[in-house]
């Protein structure tokens, strides 16, 4: 099987590549890519550097998606309010 390269456009002068491994079957699949800005080793507010907790970003991926379906609730506007807490 030969190897497959994800590409995406992230603005006119970004793009993301990504080797795919081997073991990917062959038809239809869903890819999640989390594209995270990179600082100079400080965290920004709100950010979290799971990776210092030991969190994979296997780990986080499926964290994200067991709390993906409340999403749009915590971003609602007034919600910043739980930041504070």
């Amino acid at each position: 099987m030969e190897a497959i390269k994800l590409s995406a456009n992230i603005d006119e002068r970004r793009k993301v590549i990504v080797d795919l491994p081997p073991s990917i079957p062959l038809g239809k699949a869903e890819i999640m890519l989390i594209i995270q800005p990179m600082t100079n080793g400080q965290e920004r507010r709100g950010e979290i550097n799971l990776a210092a907790r030991g969190i994979t970003p296997e780990q986080a991926a499926e964290m994200r998606n067991r709390v993906i379906s409340f999403e749009e609730d915590w971003n609602a506007p007034g919600m910043e309010v739980y930041d504070e807490l």
